[in-house]
């Protein structure tokens, strides 16, 4: 991944663009200073699914690092699939406070600090 927000962002318009799975997209709102950014984007997906995305990211020592994010997958009747998000809740799991919420309420930690572009991915993934 790029270190450069402006890049960054392009690269995930690129990806709606080129993506098979992706029927169309919303940019809701887009900001780009010198080091930082933010990107709030709704995608459909050709299955009805939705997902709702945003980030928040700064440039720092070389790196882009995730402020704040959330994606939110649903399937065409408004039932949540997924979320992944890092609000500051859940302070038991580990890698706070990067967490997922899954259905039936159940909520893991994520292992990792995710970027739009990976969840991206792993939703189209699970996609048929």
């Amino acid at each position: 991944m790029t270190t450069d927000i402006n890049q960054y962002f392009k690269e995930i318009e690129l990806h709606l663009l080129q993506s098979p799975k992706i029927l169309d997209y919303s940019i809701l709102r887009k900001n780009i200073l010198l080091k930082e950014g933010k990107i709030r984007i709704k995608i459909y997906m050709r299955n009805g699914d939705i997902i709702e995305l945003f980030e928040y990211a700064i440039e720092k020592s070389s790196k882009l690092i995730p402020q704040k994010y959330s994606v939110h997958w649903q399937d065409d009747n408004g039932n949540l699939k997924r979320r992944w998000d890092n609000a500051p809740h859940y302070k038991d799991l580990p890698n706070f406070p990067h967490h997922i919420h899954y259905i039936n309420d159940r909520v893991e930690s994520n292992t990792s600090v995710p970027n739009i572009l990976e969840i991206l991915l792993e939703i189209e993934d699970e996609i048929d």
